[in-house]
């Protein structure tokens, strides 16, 4: 009898995983027509914010892992009248995992969610994307929707007050693929102003177990610390892990954000005129 109850536990187990991996589109796990390679082939060159005006000192908000599909009660809500009581916020950044299942009907969720933010609070939102968006060929109803607010691809950047670099990537593939790579190091070390760096992997998480919670190849994380490290990067930014973290790598800052589902977001605090960053975690109330 008990190993009739221990195959029927079994059974279900694999059960439930061959419906997860329908529900998440796993059955591309080995190829996609949408690789990192494809995506982020260039990157482009975007306007700074137009909200910006000149302003040396001002904040910017950072959410991650907002996961529409995922079937929690949207805090959409309250975000945006949080995020009208913040000061001198100029824009918004999201490090990915913008929907949970890839799907079209949770891209236009999402997209709804930062055309409110520009509406009502004036402020553009930039976007890279997380694992969760690829799922089910997401990449191009994500590109269709998110991506053309800012930059085609999923790799771009932008100069504030041609002062400090903001530079968006995509490692959802849990790797900056060739491609990128090369874009971003040709392009990095001819930009001499100090940078920061938004993607939705950490280069390294406490939380790391065989590899999920940060880049997949340690040597590739290495060769893009040691880029960061000679072009002048002082801050990067990510999401995935769901709680925050803070790592220091000598003059390399690596911060992750927790989940926009338990009500946390950062604000980057950025004097210009004084050449600082500093990063708050705060919940959304």
């Amino acid at each position: 009898m008990v190993p009739t109850v221990r195959y029927t536990a079994i059974l279900c187990a694999l059960a439930a995983l061959a419906c997860a991996s329908c529900e998440y589109g796993l059955h591309e796990a080995f190829w996609r027509s949408n690789a990192v390679d494809v995506r982020a082939a260039q990157m482009a060159e975007v306007s700074e914010p137009d909200t910006l005006g000149g302003a040396q000192q001002y904040a910017v908000v950072i959410i991650t892992d907002t996961h529409y599909g995922k079937g929690y009660e949207p805090l959409d809500d309250r975000f945006i009248a949080s995020l009208k009581k913040q000061p001198n916020v100029k824009f918004v950044i999201s490090l990915g995992d913008c929907v949970d299942h890839g799907l079209g009907t949770e891209v236009a969720q999402y997209a709804a969610f930062i055309e409110r933010i520009k509406v009502e609070c004036g402020l553009p939102v930039y976007s890279v994307v997380g694992n969760h968006d690829l799922y089910n060929s997401g990449w191009s109803k994500w590109q269709e929707q998110v991506a053309a607010r800012h930059a085609y691809t999923s790799c771009y950047h932008f100069t504030t007050n041609d002062t400090f670099s903001w530079y968006f990537l995509d490692n959802a593939s849990g790797t900056f693929g060739r491609k990128q790579l090369a874009v971003m190091k040709e392009k990095m070390e001819t930009d001499t102003r100090p940078k920061f760096v938004f993607a939705h992997i950490p280069l390294y998480s406490q939380l790391d177990r065989g590899s999920y919670f940060s880049l997949q190849n340690e040597r590739e994380g290495n060769q893009v610390i040691s880029l960061f490290a000679r072009t002048n990067v002082r801050m990067m930014c990510a999401g995935h892990t769901h709680r925050n973290e803070q790592n220091d790598l000598g003059k390399l800052k690596l911060y992750t954000i927790g989940t926009f589902m338990k009500s946390r977001m950062a604000m980057l605090h950025v004097d210009e005129s004084a050449d600082t960053v500093t990063v708050q975690y705060v919940k959304i109330k």
